[in-house]
């Protein structure tokens, strides 16, 4: 017995509005949580992803679906009633009740074009001979019998918005890689020089060349005021920027950042040129530094690039971050010990150990982000059904119309609506200075 009575409680609670108030202050929580961690501090999204995936989160999106879904079960029987509402005539004694009726002028009514009238509009009317009705009314009508479904839509809007999250969580890719203009990114593991999100999430299918990668900078400083990349893929081209990603194949693809990558020439012992490339370095910000290897080397050359170099008190620094003046800070170790060290304009040579190595020109690179979102297409139409759930309850919800005479002869038109009942009595007012008349 306490065991049953324990059952229905948890079961009333789970459909509580107290539960769906905790649920919803929860989400807007976790919401400013993490807005205030990335906006306020910062932080990148691949650690929010790590705190969305805390146990915290996951209960909470447990507790939104068990709540919307006991409601449900609630809500649906006590809906389909609602649908079968008799009309107003049938389940109200006397019709009186209803504030703002308003009483026709003169002998009577015109009920014949009254309810032609509301036919017109959608209405579905009802006269006194075999419907049931009290003596008392003249004609009954009624309209969006059905459009307490509404509510149905959507609140079944949530759970699809649920279930899209819910995949997102469990299936969502995202990566970053680097790709200079004219390279070509086909979608390969190696390529990603970053993965996250779910550790059972696939790769996303997306195939496309960089054209071109563009930026602007407010007044010379490493701050944009402008950064897209000019994509080429199977559907035709594209242009990425960083709040209007491209969509590639199964994948969405945003400009992130900004870089460079310098082409080397390298000479070996004999003087000719043994190896030429094109490097991916994170050398954007004046100074910053990055290696590679050139293959078969012991040696490990940092590179730092200056767009617009200039000597200020015996260092070198950058005027500005467009390329109009460019040069590379050169080292050069072989294991532990530097063997070079020194400023190199494009086209000049740095000899090192016998060996030389030049950087003749540069390409602009981009850092993308690939992200592929299975949930996403559940999202966008939960909120389509949202909207037509709305839609259906507030702009076709269930109107009435009433017309009755009292024991004084005098003839009324009354009735209800469930959204605007102002609106809805100045209409009965208007239709009862309208149709006044000889009562036929």
């Amino acid at each position: 017995m306490n065991s049953a009575r324990a059952w229905r409680a948890a079961w009333a609670f789970a459909g509580s509005r107290q539960l769906s108030v905790f649920v919803l202050v929860m989400g807007i929580t976790y919401a400013l949580i993490l807005a205030v961690f990335r906006i306020g501090f910062g932080v990148d999204e691949r650690w929010l992803s790590v705190l969305a995936d805390l146990l915290p989160y996951k209960l909470f999106y447990a507790l939104f679906l068990v709540n919307l879904t006991v409601l449900g079960i609630g809500w649906v029987p006590a809906l389909f009633r609602l649908c079968r509402l008799p009309d107003l005539a049938q389940r109200v004694d006397h019709p009186g009740r209803f504030e703002g009726a308003a009483q026709v002028p003169g002998a009577g009514v015109r009920i014949e074009a009254l309810e032609r009238h509301l036919m017109r509009r959608g209405y579905r009317c009802s006269a006194p001979a075999g419907d049931g009705m009290p003596q008392e009314y003249l004609l009954c009508a009624s309209k969006g019998r059905s459009s307490s479904l509404g509510n149905l839509l959507f609140h079944g809007g949530f759970l699809l918005l649920l279930a899209g999250a819910v995949t997102n969580a469990l299936y969502r890719f995202e990566g970053t890689a680097v790709i200079a203009e004219g390279g070509a990114f086909s979608g390969a593991r190696k390529e990603y020089r970053t993965i996250a999100g779910a550790p059972d999430a696939a790769l996303p299918q997306v195939d496309f060349d960089v054209e071109r990668v563009s930026a602007e900078f407010w007044m010379g400083r490493l701050l944009f005021t402008h950064l897209q990349a000019q994509l080429l893929h199977r559907g035709g081209r594209d242009v990425a920027t960083v709040s209007a990603p491209a969509q590639v194949g199964n994948a969405t693809v945003t400009i992130a950042g900004y870089g460079y990558a310098p082409t080397f020439q390298f000479k070996g012992k004999d003087g000719v040129i043994a190896d030429m490339a094109t490097v991916k370095l994170n050398i954007i910000s004046p100074g910053n530094e990055d290696y590679f290897y050139v293959p078969g080397y012991p040696h490990k050359i940092f590179v730092s690039f200056y767009p617009d170099h200039a000597e200020v008190d015996g260092r070198v620094a950058s005027k500005s971050m467009n390329p109009v003046n460019p040069a590379y800070f050169v080292r050069i170790l072989r294991g532990r010990i530097p063997v070079y060290a020194g400023l190199l304009k494009p086209g000049e040579w740095a000899a090192f150990d016998g060996l030389a190595i030049s950087f003749p020109s540069f390409t602009r690179s981009g850092e993308f982000r690939i992200a592929r979102n299975p949930g996403h297409p559940m999202i966008w139409m939960a909120f389509a059904v949202m909207g037509l759930g709305l839609a259906w309850r507030l702009f076709f919800h269930r109107k009435e119309v009433a017309l009755w005479r009292d024991a004084a002869g005098c003839t009324w038109v009354c009735g209800r609506a469930d959204y605007f009942p102002k609106l809805h009595a100045a209409w009965l007012a208007s239709l009862a200075d309208r149709f006044q008349g000889v009562a036929t």
